[in-house]
């Protein structure tokens, strides 16, 4: 079965959908997470990946790779694919339990949340998972951030208690 309630298009920085033929990234429910591509008008479904465990899935802002978690026994980690799902690499190391990864605007940066002593906390990478940084280090967890349209700001879910959006400047 396919739902179509976790649909997750893509949108260029400039409004254009991408890809131009307007498929959007899914995550295939029957037992396992796997990642299809749909148009939007619900026709052209093609399966991407098969096995499980492929989740937060979302195209580069130029369409031509794929930005996902995938979780594997007690790990969880961020890879990129090709559009088409070949070529799909982790880029954010062995071992680590990483979550809610999100492009950048110009795509060149990755946003996600890594659990660091029993807390999701904010990092920062490049694409080809080179250069994390740590944006966070406080009580509560932080999870699901996003760019700003500029890309100027980070914002993210604090939960300490109640649950709070917070905006932090995004590193240069």
């Amino acid at each position: 079965m396919f739902n179509t309630t976790k649909f997750a298009g893509a949108t260029a920085a400039d409004g254009r959908d991408v890809p131009s033929d307007n498929k959007v990234i899914g995550e295939q429910i029957d037992k396992k997470m796997d990642l299809a591509t749909v148009r939007g008008d619900g026709t052209e479904l093609k399966r991407l990946t098969n096995g499980g465990g492929y989740t937060y899935a979302s195209f580069s802002p130029d369409g031509l790779s794929i930005l996902h978690r995938r979780v594997d026994d007690a790990k969880s980690q961020i890879f990129v694919m090709n559009a088409d799902a070949t070529n799909d690499h982790n880029i954010s190391g062995e071992n680590t339990l990483d979550g809610w990864p999100a492009w950048s605007n110009d795509g060149k940066r990755v946003v996600f949340s890594r659990r660091v002593y029993d807390r999701f906390q904010l990092f920062v990478m490049n694409r080809d998972g080179s250069g994390v940084m740590q944006l966070t280090d406080a009580a509560g967890e932080f999870v699901n951030p996003r760019w700003s349209p500029d890309g100027t700001k980070i914002m993210a879910a604090r939960r300490l208690g109640d649950m709070n959006l917070v905006i932090f400047s995004a590193p240069k």
